[in-house]
């Protein structure tokens, strides 16, 4: 059967990781994302140094590049920097990537699961009126997780109704939830796949011999030919719409499946609620 609903996507990849012991998750998600392909021993570490070391450096930006140009510019230089065969480094990316998304969809279901409920469970008794919870819900909403417009609009609202005092709160509980935001963005997103294949044939393309500084100057300048740059707009309204875990613009999870729906002020989800509906 399809995958259709990010429910159903998370049901198929072990989103219930949480409150359930490892063993009843560790088969669907084995099955799932199917095995590592097999490598040497330094070709594991040359992915984990030059892939995922390269990423964790650029995610302590802020803001960090764009996720375009970080997922390229990762498989490019991981891929170009690996004394392998082809056919190994390709399936290298393949599985990081595999690996990256299903990393990013369990901090993007924390979220969802964990803390979004207490951030409604909060705005619901700190009003007195529905009405007015709604206000507030929909300008943390749109102030966290809208468009640079509607964060914008948002700000104002925030400032004229409630004073600088609960400005400077909302802002302050956007900077702490900024890691869940970039998972909650990226998470299955679907043009994750196509810029992870541009940055595996630039890495497959770039000249071996290559000290690492420039090699990865020349990964940088692969992906910024191909259209990858760290400022490149992303989400409503371009060609890389956020995935389906976004809680405001949510993307389809698949390739010609429909959007999912954003989180409305009522939807106070747990783990156990998302699992069972999935099944």
């Amino acid at each position: 059967m399809p995958v259709t609903t990010r429910r159903e996507l998370l049901a198929a990849i072990g989103g219930q990781f949480v409150g359930v012991h490892a063993a009843k998750v560790a088969a669907p998600v084995v099955d799932y994302m199917g095995s590592a392909p097999t490598w040497n021993l330094n070709t594991a570490l040359a992915g984990l140094r030059y892939g995922y070391g390269l990423a964790s450096d650029m995610l302590q930006q802020s803001p960090h590049p764009s996720w375009p140009y970080v997922h390229a510019l990762c498989h490019c230089y991981a891929v170009a920097s690996m004394n392998a065969p082809d056919e190994e480094r390709i399936a290298w990316s393949h599985f990081g990537g595999r690996n990256d998304e299903l990393m990013q969809v369990y901090w993007a279901q924390f979220y969802r699961g964990t803390i979004h409920p207490f951030i409604v469970k909060f705005i619901l008794q700190s009003n007195a009126t529905v009405k007015d919870a709604e206000s507030e819900y929909d300008t943390f909403m749109k102030f966290v997780w809208g468009t640079k417009a509607e964060q914008s609009k948002a700000a104002v609202k925030c400032r004229l109704a409630r004073g600088r005092n609960k400005y400077q709160e909302l802002a302050n509980v956007r900077h702490q939830l900024y890691p869940l935001v970039d998972a909650c963005e990226s998470a299955w997103q679907l043009s994750d796949q196509r810029d992870n294949a541009i940055g595996l044939e630039g890495g497959l393309k770039c000249p071996r011999g290559l000290d690492d500084e420039r090699r990865l100057a020349w990964c940088q300048r692969w992906c910024e030919d191909h259209g990858l740059l760290p400022d490149m707009e992303e989400g409503p309204g371009t060609d890389r719409e956020w995935g389906p875990f976004h809680p405001l613009h949510p993307g389809a999870p698949w390739e010609g499946e429909p959007h999912e729906q954003p989180l409305a002020l009522e939807e106070i989800s747990t783990y156990d609620a998302e699992v069972g509906a999935a099944r």
